[in-house]
């Protein structure tokens, strides 16, 4: 896990704290919508949806409010959410998905952990997750060898070498009518991969703008350091994808050879690249490039 969760004394209002207790009341048969407000936290709301009711839940936010928290909060979404903003923004909080998450209509802000040798994903999404941004602005960032968006490492809110312990691949991401700046880790995409990791689908659809960047050695868009880039489609908006020192700005990363990554480019602008002024470079999209040795960084 790229953080880990202290236990928490959960203050809920009457009738959840009932669910809490199976003796008293039976889980709920059917999908909950949970209104965060003065008495539910979004904190106890997630725990909630994840814990008691069997989904597909919806979390709603009171409009236009600015929900912070510390740099090192992370929590998880276990079951099937919608988060509607209605407007808000949220500021730090990270989030690891391992089901189907999509947040709707508001502002999301990562921060990079002020312990830098502590991984986090700003959005880790595991395999078997997706993650769905829709009409969203989304600032988010990696620490040490996770991606903002996407795949991260099994060292786990620890001080980690990269290339000790296995990344998780990428579950699938959709960005629809967002705008979203995304900054990789050490040796990680921007939105992708991991240190090491490959990704499911990304699509980037609408009106969205997106600008990426990884990581050494990291793809802006796909895979981290090390890896081949899996499935990458925008059919709208503007892109602007910028890979790390070696990789492609979309696909692969540095040494990611071996396979070739699928990118389609069917509507919108792009105007991705791969890092200049460097005696060999990835591509713009596509493979990375291969060196025989590599800087003192690497």
């Amino acid at each position: 896990m790229p953080f880990s969760r202290s236990a928490r004394r959960v203050a809920l209002p009457l009738a959840v704290a009932m669910l809490a207790a199976p003796a008293m009341i039976a889980v709920p048969a059917s999908a909950a919508t949970l209104a965060v407000g003065p008495d539910l936290s979004l904190t106890d709301a997630l725990w909630v949806a994840n814990e008691l009711s069997p989904g597909p839940d919806v979390i709603t936010l009171p409009a236009g409010e600015t929900i912070a928290f510390d740099p090192q909060a992370g929590d998880t979404v276990n079951e099937e959410l919608t988060i509607e903003m209605n407007g808000a923004t949220i500021v730090g909080l990270r989030l690891i998905v391992f089901s189907d998450l999509t947040v709707r209509g508001g502002t999301w802000q990562t921060l990079v952990a002020p312990d830098a040798g502590a991984s986090a994903a700003g959005f880790g999404v595991a395999t078997n997750g997706s993650l769905t941004f829709d009409s969203m602005t989304v600032s988010a960032a990696g620490s040490h060898c996770d991606a903002a968006i996407g795949g991260y490492f099994t060292g786990a809110g620890t001080e980690t070498d990269c290339n000790d312990g296995s990344p998780v691949p990428s579950g699938e991401i959709t960005i629809v009518d967002s705008t979203v700046t995304a900054t990789g880790g050490y040796r990680a995409a921007g939105i992708g991969g991991a240190t090491n990791g490959s990704h499911g689908p990304i699509s980037i659809e609408g009106a969205s703008v997106v600008t990426a960047t990884g990581g050494y050695g990291a793809a802006g868009i796909g895979a981290g350091k090390d890896a081949v880039g899996g499935s990458v489609s925008i059919s709208g908006g503007t892109v602007l994808a910028t890979g790390g020192l070696y990789a492609a700005g979309i696909g692969n990363g540095e040494y990611g050879i071996g396979g070739t990554p699928s990118v389609s480019i069917s509507g919108g602008r792009s105007p991705r690249r791969a890092p200049a002024a460097e005696p060999v470079s990835g591509a713009a999209t596509g493979a990375g490039a291969a060196r025989s040795s590599s800087p003192a960084a690497a």
